[in-house]
């Protein structure tokens, strides 16, 4: 009696070892075998999110696997390219006389020096175009983790779709 009862346990706590290793194996191999399965971030699928954009808000569409996003889609933007102008200095060409007043490059103008003037000039901002550069720095590095100040003339844009991505991102990270 006392040797089956030793024999029982025995059989008990080898099977139950072989079950926890049977166990472990299901949720430790990964679903693609290339992934590092420390490495889990998301939950596989599409996931939307909504930013506040210059314009009106950005929704977007992330497409995820367990340890990358794989694609951004814009939904919805009002956000378009625009043309603002801006002041530059240009030289003052011998005999013109300009509507505002001549200045050094620097200043006053100067006895014999280059003799300069404002005027107003067009430049296309590419807003759309910025948004496209975001998204793919995104899809690069694997990271949100931008200074949006360095779209110049988009800021508020990329600000928005910024949000927009990390919003739909914490939606598909694992809880």
């Amino acid at each position: 009696m006392k040797r089956k009862l030793i024999l029982g346990l025995a059989l008990m706590i080898f099977l139950g070892g072989c079950m926890n290793q049977a166990v472990k194996d299901v949720f430790v191999t990964p679903v693609h075998p290339d992934i590092n399965t420390t490495s889990y971030l998301y939950t596989p699928g599409s996931y939307t999110g909504t930013g506040q954009g210059y314009n009106g808000p950005i929704t977007v569409k992330i497409t995820v696997n367990e340890a990358n996003i794989i694609a951004i889609d814009i939904l919805e933007s009002a956000e378009a390219n625009y043309t603002k102008e801006i002041e530059v200095l240009v030289p003052v060409e011998e005999g013109e006389t300009p509507e505002q007043p001549v200045t050094g490059e620097e200043g006053p103008a100067e006895e014999g020096g280059p003799k300069m003037r404002t005027e107003i000039q067009y430049e296309d901002v590419e807003v759309i175009g910025k948004m496209d550069t975001v998204i793919n720095e995104i899809l690069a590095n694997q990271s949100t983790s931008m200074d949006a100040d360095l779209y110049t003339g988009a800021t508020v844009t990329v600000q928005g779709l910024l949000e927009a991505i990390t919003n739909a991102a914490t939606e598909a990270s694992l809880r």
